[in-house]
This record gives C-alpha cells, sequence and structure tokens, in this order.
C-alpha cells in the first residue's frame, strides 16, 4: 500500500513538472524583447548633444522617449483638449504648456520637431533632476507634475517602471545605464 502511494506521488511530481516546463516553453515563444532600442536608437544623436550639455543620462532620455512616444516623432495624445491648445506631442510627449514654462516661444507645430522636442524634454528631466533630487522622482513628475510619493498610482506602477525596463533595455544595446532609477529619500508631504 504504502509503494503504491509513493509511486502514485511521484507519478504526480512528474506529470506537474511537466506542465510547468510546457507552461515556460509557452510563456518563451510568446514572448517579444522590447525593440524600443531599435526605433529609439536614432535620436541617439540629438540626446547625446542634450544631455552631455545639461548632465542628463542619454540612457534616461531614451528611455523616456521610448516610454513617451516608441520613437515617433509624430506621436500626439490630444484627449482632453484639441491639439491648436494643448495636448502632447513629439518623442517627449511635450505639452504647449510645459514648454512654454521652460520658455519656448514657437509655434505649436514646431514640438513635433524632434531637435526642438528633445531639448525641451531634456530640460524638463534636469528641472526634475534639481527639484527632486532623484531619476525616479524626476520621472514622475515628468510623467504626473509630482515627485512618485505623491504621484498618481499608474505613474508608479506602470510608467516608472517602464522607463526603468526601457532603459535596463538600452543598457543591453550598449548604453550606459547605471543601476534602477531610485526614488529620492525625502519626505513628501502631499
Amino acid at each position: 500500500m504504502v509503494d503504491q502511494r509513493i509511486k502514485y506521488a511521484a507519478g504526480a511530481v512528474a506529470v506537474v513538472a511537466v506542465l510547468l516546463v510546457a507552461r515556460r516553453a509557452r510563456a518563451a515563444e510568446k514572448f517579444v524583447p522590447d525593440d524600443s532600442a531599435g526605433r529609439v536608437g536614432r535620436w541617439r544623436p540629438l540626446a547625446e548633444k542634450y544631455g552631455n550639455a545639461a548632465g542628463v543620462p542619454v540612457d534616461w532620455i531614451l528611455a523616456t522617449i521610448a516610454q513617451e512616444s516608441g520613437g515617433d516623432p509624430q506621436a500626439g495624445n490630444f484627449t482632453g483638449g484639441d491639439a491648436a491648445r494643448g495636448g502632447a506631442r513629439g518623442l517627449m510627449q511635450m505639452t504647449l504648456r510645459t514648454a512654454r514654462g521652460l520658455g519656448f516661444e514657437g509655434d505649436p507645430d514646431e514640438l513635433f520637431d524632434p531637435e526642438t522636442n528633445i531639448r525641451l524634454g531634456v530640460m524638463l528631466l534636469k528641472d526634475g533632476l534639481r527639484r527632486h533630487g532623484a531619476m525616479a522622482d524626476s520621472s514622475c513628475a515628468y510623467n504626473s507634475g509630482k515627485p512618485c510619493a505623491r504621484a498618481p498610482e499608474f505613474t508608479t506602477t506602470h510608467y516608472l517602471p517602464g522607463v526603468q525596463a526601457k532603459r535596463a533595455n538600452f543598457a543591453g544595446v550598449g548604453f550606459a545605464a547605471v543601476g534602477r532609477l531610485q526614488m529620492s529619500s525625502r519626505r513628501h508631504i502631499a
């Protein structure tokens, strides 16, 4: 009787092991690596130009571009307003209001220009670093206007991890990502 139970248990363990291996194989077949480095890499020279001048890491700039627009310079998000008055534009999804706050005086359609958009986006990331002291908090503020401790849940559960994953992806193709984006140790009052 005991031998029969041992054989049954061993058989059950073997079946579970086979199912787990099959499940992992199916998951591996479905896995599609993030190819944002390929779509975004063409913007590296501009990211280097403005990032190096401002002291903002190039891989972080490119990860932000990948998260915001997927590397599409014509990307636009005009929910909640018409394109003439507001909405996010271009590679780094710059809004006209934010651009104006950074000193931009041009036509709203100029925000689709990759060089203008990256220049302004880098200025915003650098300002976030100055204000919040950490890249993660600056990324949260880039997305929501608030550091991570006060940002909406979407920003901390989806946006920031997306930027972190894309930054790691760039490290895998020759960009110098150094660790994860860490939140500031500063306490923010809601």
